[in-house]
C-alpha cells in the first residue's frame, strides 16, 4: 500500500510539472495566436481603405463616363448649342425657342446629327426644377418623349419637346438626355 501512495504522490508531482509546462506551450500558443490576431485585423484594415480607394476610383469613372450625356440649357440664352454624349456617338443641342403652351411650355430644339447614318427611336428626357424653393416646391418635374421621325443625318433636326405642367418660374434649371435605339445606314451603289 505504502508502494502505492509513494506512486500516486511521484505521479501528483510529476503531473504538477506538466501542468506548468501545458501552462507554458498555452500561453505561447496564445501569444502566437495574439499576434497573428493583430496582423490579421492590419491586414483587414488595408484591405479596407485599398477597397475603399478602389471604389472611389469606380465612382469617379462612371462619373467621368456620365459626364456630358446630361447638359444644362439656358432659357435666357438661346440659340447656343452643347454637346451632348450618349450610347451611339455625339449630338449637337440648341434651345431655339420656348414659348407657352397648354398648362407648360413647348420646347424648341434642334438636334445636330454630325453622322453619316439617320438614328431612329430617339427618347429625350428632360427635367426641371424652380429656380427658389424648398421641400416639394422645389421637386425636379421629369418628362421623357419618344419620337417616331427618326434623326437625319449630316443636318440639324427640329424637335419639340413640351413641358407639362410648368410655369415660367419652374424653368430655371433645365436639364436634357437622350437615347437612340437604332440607326439607319444607306448603301449608296453607283
Amino acid at each position: 500500500m505504502r508502494k502505492h501512495v509513494i506512486l500516486i504522490i511521484i505521479l501528483g508531482i510529476s503531473l504538477l510539472g506538466c501542468e506548468d509546462a501545458l501552462k507554458q506551450k498555452v500561453k505561447s500558443w496564445l501569444d502566437i495566436s495574439d499576434g497573428r490576431v493583430v496582423e490579421l485585423e492590419n491586414k483587414v484594415n488595408t484591405l479596407e481603405k485599398e477597397c475603399n480607394n478602389l471604389n472611389t476610383e469606380i465612382f469617379k469613372l462612371r462619373l467621368d463616363k456620365q459626364e456630358g450625356r446630361e447638359i444644362s440649357l439656358d432659357t435666357s440664352e438661346l440659340g447656343k448649342f452643347q454637346l451632348l454624349h450618349t450610347d451611339v456617338g455625339d449630338f449637337l443641342i440648341s434651345l431655339n425657342d420656348v414659348k407657352p403652351y397648354l398648362n407648360g411650355h413647348k420646347l424648341f430644339l434642334l438636334i445636330g446629327n454630325p453622322f453619316n447614318a439617320d438614328f431612329k427611336n430617339i427618347k429625350l428626357k428632360a427635367s426641371w426644377a424652380p429656380c427658389e424653393g424648398e421641400g416639394e416646391d422645389f421637386k425636379f418635374k421629369q418628362k421623357e418623349t419618344s419620337f417616331i421621325e427618326p434623326l437625319k443625318r449630316g443636318t440639324w433636326n427640329k424637335v419639340q419637346l413640351i413641358l407639362v405642367p410648368s410655369q415660367p418660374k419652374d424653368l430655371c434649371f433645365l436639364y436634357l438626355s437622350m437615347d437612340t435605339e437604332g440607326c439607319i445606314i444607306s448603301l449608296y451603289t453607283k
